[in-house]
Order: C-alpha cells, then structure tokens, then sequence
C-alpha cells in the first residue's frame, strides 16, 4: 500500500477516503469482483496503467509497467 503521490499532496487528498471508524484508504484505480467463495479478481485499472512486481532472479521483484495509450497517443523514448 503506498501513502499517497510523492510529493503531490493535493493528489493525495483527492485520493484519500476515510471510513466511519476513520481509517484511511487510497482509491488505487484497480476494479475487480469477488467470486462467489469470496477471492478477489483484479479486473482492469481505472486509469489505464498499472505497475506490478514479477519475480527476478537477480533482484527478488522488478516491476513490469502496463499502460494503455489513448486513441491518437503515441510512446517516444
């Protein structure tokens, strides 16, 4: 779980959601269902890009970035 966008603090806020009790949360973008026998599934994200961990064998986890370009959008690098 992260604490918000790094150096970014009214992104953060917009993010942030307390319960009744005030705990704190962060709406990550992930949407997903739970299946009857109550697993969650990951479905897709809300923003259209998403960083996970994969196993390495040099380094433990490295993370593969996922993105989804709008219509007309390009990648240069």
């Amino acid at each position: 779980m992260v604490n918000g966008y790094f150096n970014q603090t009214v992104k953060t806020a917009e993010a942030e959601w307390y319960d009744r009790s005030l705990n704190r949360f962060i709406r990550t973008g992930d949407l997903g269902r739970f299946d009857a026998d109550g697993f969650l599934t990951l479905m897709y994200r809300k923003e259209d890009a998403a960083v996970v961990g994969v196993p390495s064998r040099a380094w433990g986890e490295t993370l593969v970035a996922s993105a989804v370009l709008r219509p007309g959008a390009a990648v240069s690098g």
